[in-house]
């Protein structure tokens, strides 16, 4: 869509040199992650599909593991992989390629306009390092360890290039691929892209357009019907046995209001948005290199507008379940894309025309970047700022390919793995979310990992309201330090109540138990005290075993 403004050949040198300084760069501001977090969604999933032994006893896994879910394919690849490589090798070697092909993307896409060598170096690290989360609701493109949307945007992305080049079928194969691992980045991407372009089809060519555009809709719906079908029958109807209003809680109120309740969004996250949004749309209507896709972006401006708009009404004022599980403030992500492309753009047209005008050379930026050697230097840094993680303690904390939790809690995993049953059921504090992963043991409740299917949800918020021992979690989002607190003042008799209802056979403390109750005494013994080893790294842990009567 639209011809390039110069005439500057981007070889391959040049677009690797551009992506591995955007993921250096990346990777010394934010770091690399495993294990943890999102991943507890998921990893522990992966590897019980590798051995089958581990994790009968933790009803989210098994859940996981019992049929077809929202991340089933994320579970497939990442176990695929594994089974060759190590789980922690298949999470990095996917988060390499998803990294990757996101700049590319960004490469791509700010070609669309331009070949200033400039632009291409700046649009990847606009977008990937200078403006983290400069959107609504939380989202992002890239992060700092593996999650399904960085699959999926790694595929979107590339799908918009290719509807704006207007090959269709390629288009569609890569937005289905993208639903596949995250369906509400692969859906939103295709839908607001392809109205963007409907939009604006001269109307002499308005019947042809619609039927290649249709054509991007029906690929697309065939490469991800698993997902689609799935989400038709268990997610868009609701759950039999949990009413709409109650679902409404358990995912807008309790689980991450921070992604679906606007009224919840820090107020900086506006003002970030609206500051890029504003840049992008100035650059798009001022900027001469931008004209062949003027058209595109305002549209895409006035499409995404309108979505959040109708997001903001039907959450916010209605309570809507089904508007908010379309989750619309994530196209907010697409306009960040696009405005970071205007700006590159518009900033690199600039600078190599004003080096022209004011020296005459016509090829100041002809090297830049182009140089092999430029290579071996990047990939040098990137490999040394890794490795040294690996001898720098004070690096190493950014990078968790390892187990860089505290040490207390390293003894703890080392411990669990190497001297208990691997059926065993541990409690832990609620908010904590690499026990299962590290330790390969099963962990009764926790608050990150979550059961994106009615009646799961149901159960996960009753087991998190039980291991909290916090009941105003059942009703609206309660940070996970105060969940912690609430958990740690449970006495023996409580500890024993809920061991009985749910199996537990360890509880993790970070203080030790009050026994009040001598009888419940009897039943729950301090098995073992974990230290940090290091004076002044980690919190002492203790571990309370269950006795059978």
């Amino acid at each position: 869509m639209g011809e390039r403004t110069s005439d500057q050949s981007l070889n391959r040198v040049v677009i690797a040199n551009a992506v591995i300084l955007v993921a250096l760069l990346h990777t010394i501001r934010f770091g690399y992650d495993f294990g943890a977090s999102d991943q507890d969604e998921f990893v522990p999933a992966a590897l019980r599909a590798l051995d089958t032994t581990l994790f009968k006893s933790d009803w989210l896994v098994m859940w996981q593991s019992a049929g077809f879910n929202v991340r089933t394919p994320t579970i497939m690849l990442l176990s695929a992989l594994g089974s060759v490589l190590s789980i922690q090798g298949a999470a990095l070697l996917l988060y390499i390629a998803s990294f990757a092909l996101i700049a590319l993307a960004a490469i791509r896409l700010v070609q669309l306009v331009t070949n200033s060598r400039v632009a291409v170096f700046i649009a990847p690290v606009l977008m990937l390092v200078a403006t983290p989360r400069f959107t609504l609701g939380g989202n992002d493109l890239t992060h700092t360890l593996l999650v399904p949307s960085m699959l999926a945007w790694a595929l979107a992305l590339h799908g918009v290039v290719m509807l704006l080049k207007r090959r269709h079928l390629a288009a569609g194969l890569l937005f289905g691929l993208a639903t596949l691992f995250q369906p509400l980045v692969g859906i939103q991407t295709a839908g607001l892209s392809v109205l963007a372009v409907a939009a604006t089809s001269p109307r002499a060519t308005m019947l042809g357009e619609v039927r290649r555009l249709l054509s991007v809709a029906v690929v697309a719906a065939l490469v991800a019907s698993p997902v689609l079908l799935f989400i038709l029958r268990t997610q868009l109807g609701g759950g039999a046995s949990v009413p709409a209003a109650r679902e409404f809680d358990l995912l807008v109120r309790i689980r991450a209001p921070h992604h679906f309740l606007p009224t919840a969004y820090p107020a900086e996250s506006f003002l970030r948005f609206g500051v890029l949004a504003v840049a992008g749309l100035s650059a798009t209507m001022l900027a001469p290199v931008l004209k062949p896709l003027r058209r595109f972006l305002i549209a895409l401006y006035l499409v995404v507008a309108v979505a959040c708009v109708g997001y903001v009404l039907g959450v916010v004022h209605l309570e809507l379940l089904p508007v908010a599980k379309m989750q619309l403030m994530k196209s907010t992500v697409l306009i960040k894309v696009f405005a970071c492309v205007a700006v590159s753009a518009s900033v690199g047209v600039r600078l190599t025309e004003r080096h022209k005008s004011r020296t005459g050379e016509s090829n100041l930026f002809h090297h830049l970047g182009s140089s092999k050697g430029t290579t071996l230097a990047l990939l040098g840094l990137l490999a040394g700022t890794v490795t040294m993680a690996n001898f720098v303690p004070a690096l190493g904390q950014r990078f968790g390919i390892m187990d860089r939790r505290d040490s207390s809690w390293s003894a703890l995993h080392d411990w669990a793995r190497s001297s208990t049953p691997i059926d065993d059921l541990f409690a832990v504090p609620p908010s904590n979310s690499d026990m299962r992963t590290f330790s390969r043991r099963a962990v009764a409740s926790n608050f990150k990992a979550f059961a994106f299917q009615p009646e799961a949800m149901l159960e996960w918020n009753t087991r998190l309201v039980a291991f909290s021992n916090n009941p105003d979690i059942a009703t609206h989002f309660i940070p996970g330090n105060e969940l912690d607190a609430s958990y740690e003042t449970m006495e023996t008799a409580d500890l024993l109540a809920i061991a009985d209802r749910y199996g537990v056979d360890h509880f993790v403390r970070r203080t030790r138990v009050t026994e009040t109750d001598s009888a419940s005494a009897t039943r729950v013994r301090l098995l073992q005290t974990l230290v940090g080893s290091r004076a002044g790294v980690g919190d002492s842990l203790f571990v309370y075993t269950t006795v059978t009567e």
